[in-house]
């Protein structure tokens, strides 16, 4: 069994009032975000949704990724720029 390691780094709380039509916001006030349903999905749309969150932060640790990957790979000159996109659908 592989020993633990101690925690370096751990994220503030996030507090959701409101759900997918509210607020969201760390303890810290780093995060402090309305959020919305998309106008596409029955929301009013007009901010943020946490689709849009949640792809960006997958967006941002992918790239990291990349990166990583290229550096070992001793082609420093290489520059990226991951697109990602997220739909939904509707089952029925």
């Amino acid at each position: 069994m592989a020993a633990m390691t101690s925690i370096n780094y751990r994220p503030q709380t996030v507090t959701s009032i409101g759900g997918l039509d509210g607020i969201v916001r760390s303890a810290d006030g780093l995060i402090d975000l309305q959020v919305t349903l998309p106008k596409e999905t029955g929301g009013r749309g007009g901010n943020p949704n946490l689709e849009m969150l949640f792809v960006a932060g997958y967006a941002a640790c992918f790239h990291s990724a990349v990166k990583r990957v290229t550096h070992s790979a001793s082609d420093a000159r290489m520059t990226t720029t991951p697109a990602v996109a997220y739909s939904a659908s509707r089952l029925d």
